[in-house]
């Protein structure tokens, strides 16, 4: 009779079992819904992302001002301060008009300063403005006659700013400080004028001789006239 009743009991469990597992016999699963965590009242609003800006764009520079002009006198200026007095190079005063009858009275220095012309590695030379200035004009000067050839008189001689006796004695003269004069008259060389110093009054040229990259000379003289003293 047990046996009978557990069975039973069995094939009713069977029985439910199978209903459960049939489709549409199961209960419908609940679906789960995702909570959101809930933002605190005072939580601060999420910050934007920054906004891409373009880079500004450079500032022109100002245009360049043109520098001020320098009003003041150049080195190579020729400037007349007088009826009779120019200045040359702002270094040298010179008295007169350059004219046969008022010549310019110069110096040996005023000659001298020629080398400014000449370039450092001694390749290129040009008489600066103001020794150009005085291109044709009639100078005056002192210094000492001299000739190469022994000779009684000549109307060829060199003059210079040193002593020199044309071969051994004195200072050999360069072509800075020597000027080649064509006389209008011959120059005697007598016991009178044995010192050989004078001054010497003509139309000077500025007239560079270069040989071979030398300068052998740079200043010449037409009509020439020696005297010792100054007229």
């Amino acid at each position: 009779m047990r046996i009978l009743w557990l069975l039973l009991a069995l094939l009713i469990g069977i029985g439910v079992g199978l209903a459960f597992l049939a489709p549409g016999g199961a209960p419908a699963a609940t679906p789960v819904v995702a909570e959101r965590e809930p933002v605190p009242a005072s939580a601060p609003p999420p910050t934007p992302a920054p906004a891409m800006v373009a880079p500004a764009a450079p500032t022109p520079a100002p245009p360049a001002t043109e520098p001020a002009r320098d009003s003041s006198p150049k080195p190579d200026s020729v400037r007349r301060t007088g009826e009779r007095t120019v200045v040359l190079a702002d270094r040298f005063e010179v008295t007169g008009n350059g004219t046969e009858a008022d010549p310019y009275r110069i110096r040996w220095e005023l000659l001298d300063s020629v080398r400014d012309g000449l370039s450092a590695d001694g390749s290129t030379f040009a008489p600066p403005p103001w020794i150009a200035s005085l291109d044709s004009s009639w100078v005056e000067l002192s210094g000492y006659v001299s000739t190469p050839l022994v000779v009684a008189e000549t109307r060829d001689v060199l003059f210079t700013k040193n002593r020199w006796d044309g071969c051994c004695i004195g200072i050999p003269p360069t072509p800075f400080d020597s000027i080649e004069v064509k006389l209008d008259r011959s120059f005697s060389f007598t016991e009178k004028h044995g010192l050989r110093f004078a001054v010497l009054r003509g139309q000077l040229r500025i007239d560079p001789m270069i040989m071979a990259g030398t300068i052998l000379g740079v200043y010449r003289m037409e009509h020439g006239k020696i005297t010792t003293r100054a007229e």
